[in-house]
């Protein structure tokens, strides 16, 4: 129905649909700002988005899109900002000319929500500008979401959804208060969900399982590795240096992994955290009796390739049989794999066969099994990382956005048509 809608299809006459955006993006200097001056950066966030919307644009051939935005921020005192007003930010990124609404909100908890949800809503409602033929909305965050899904019907337009996280779990450990809020937020947005006529989202099960799956069309998008401009590492030194990048979360599997390097105790092999995340107290405890682990602190977006091009391996720990492991694809992997850099891993089950070809595996999720691993790593031989490294940036040149830009805008072509 709504492909015959008579505005639907004026619009289409034209060369490039018109699409609305709502998202965290902004121009790329003012998200690297916020970054730094965030105690919790949404760091995957930014970075996704900016991959995300150069492959809309790519090679400016296919729709003229639209961006509202909330800046990517947590909230007060997290970040130390509650009071934003409505920001026109004039962005030419990626060889196209845009124009960017950074909506008004305060940055409390709650009111946040209210307040996010009315800009948005009326920044979309009082357009006097042309017909749009769609909605996307990056994010299931609640205001974007429900705002998004007002609008689309009152102007009976596609609403494409663009998914990375599965909605949130109300945590047992949460005031009672604050538990049924985010269990009343859990059960709307769910609803919301089901509402959008497409969807892109990171993973097979994170489509299905939130969405009408018989009636929605979806498409999968792990995620964008950064465009590959290294050759083939060979290895050429005897002191190895392991690296985790990323949130430092003991559900990561991080504890996990720093008692089993500890009890290895190897002279040739240091293992090396970057970022920010609540098993740092515990590492650095153990930093104090084991000189071969490191905390480095928080890398800048601008450090991170530097530091991944410069390690021997690249680890991650992640439990595979975590509960919600299968709505997720860890971003930092299509990193690692860009850099080159042999991985040692746990075997996700959203990772592809490719993927599970180009690593040295972590065959369980125990100290015993990540000691293995690491021995494995320590003992390879230089054709071995020869090969590992040739088929890691193999895999990565598949998911770069130039490789996945006619996917997604054919996909979102195939919606609003």
């Amino acid at each position: 129905m709504i492909g015959k809608q008579d505005t639907h299809k004026l619009i289409m006459k034209k060369d490039k649909p018109k699409v609305l955006f709502l998202s965290f993006y902004l121009p790329y200097k003012e998200s690297v700002s916020i970054i730094q001056n965030d105690s919790w950066p949404q760091i995957q966030t930014v970075n996704f988005l900016e991959k995300f919307v150069k492959s809309t644009l790519f090679k400016n051939n296919h729709f003229d899109i639209e961006f509202i935005s909330a800046p990517p921020v947590t909230d007060y005192p997290n970040f130390r900002k509650i009071f934003f007003r409505k920001k026109i930010y004039k962005d030419n990124s990626h060889g196209v000319d845009k124009k960017i609404i950074s909506i008004a909100f305060l940055n409390l908890p709650i009111i946040k929500i209210l307040t996010r949800f009315f800009s948005f809503l009326i920044e979309m409602i009082f357009r006097k500008d042309t017909p749009h033929a769609a909605i996307i909305c990056f994010s299931i965050h609640l205001p974007m979401l429900f705002s998004s899904y007002i609008v689309s019907r009152f102007k009976k337009i596609p609403l494409i959804g663009v998914w990375t996280d599965p909605p949130n779990i109300p945590n047992e450990f949460d005031p009672y208060v604050k538990r049924k809020l985010r269990k009343a937020e859990a059960y709307l947005v769910q609803y919301l969900m089901k509402r959008c006529d497409a969807v892109i989202a990171l993973t097979e099960c994170l489509a299905v399982d939130f969405s009408q799956a018989n009636s929605t069309k979806y498409l999968i998008l792990n995620g964008f590795a950064p465009d590959v401009k290294c050759s083939a590492k060979i290895r050429n030194s005897t002191k190895l240096t392991i690296v985790h990048i990323g949130s430092l979360m003991e559900r990561y599997g991080l504890k996990l992994l720093i008692d089993a390097f500890d009890e290895l105790r190897l002279e040739d092999v240091e293992l090396v955290f970057y970022g920010v995340g609540d098993v740092i107290p515990y590492l650095e405890k153990i930093i104090e009796k084991n000189s071969a682990i490191k905390y480095n602190g928080f890398l800048n977006p601008d450090q991170v390739t530097h530091v991944l091009n410069q390690a021997d391996f690249l680890i991650n720990c992640r439990d595979p049989n975590a509960d919600l492991v299968k709505y997720s694809f860890p971003s930092k992997m299509l990193e690692y794999l860009a850099s080159g850099t042999p991985i040692i891993t746990t075997l996700l089950p959203s990772f592809s066969r490719d993927i599970d070809r180009s690593v040295i595996p972590i065959n369980g999720y125990d100290k015993e099994s990540i000691k293995e691993a690491i021995l494995i790593a320590k003992n390879i031989n230089d054709r071995r990382y020869n090969d590992l490294s040739k088929s890691s940036l193999t895999v990565a040149r598949s998911f770069t956005v130039e490789s996945q830009s006619t996917l997604i805008q054919s996909f979102i072509t195939s919606v609003i048509k």
